[in-house]
């Protein structure tokens, strides 16, 4: 897209044409993957963390989150059903 708009195109002519309609929901999707594993790498980390000893305060230096925040994820992860 960037090369195409660099060599003169608008950005509304690229994302209408066929080939560019699929551009912006596929970055989209994959976004939202990216951000759902993430989610729960971080989630596991911290539970690993927390099991060997480590506190909230520690944890979340460790992954640059707020204590608030790894209290949240280790909730979070307590309350879920193993079929989650």
């Amino acid at each position: 897209m960037q090369r195409r708009h660099d060599r003169g195109q608008s950005y509304a002519d690229i994302l209408n044409r066929q080939d560019g309609l699929a551009v912006v929901p596929m970055v989209r999707a994959t976004l939202r993957r990216v951000s759902e594993a993430n989610a729960r790498f971080g989630t596991a980390l911290a539970r690993e963390l927390h099991r060997e000893g480590g506190s909230h305060r520690q944890i979340a230096n460790w992954l640059g989150v707020s204590h608030q925040r790894v209290t949240a994820m280790l909730n979070h992860h307590r309350t879920q059903t193993p079929s989650d």
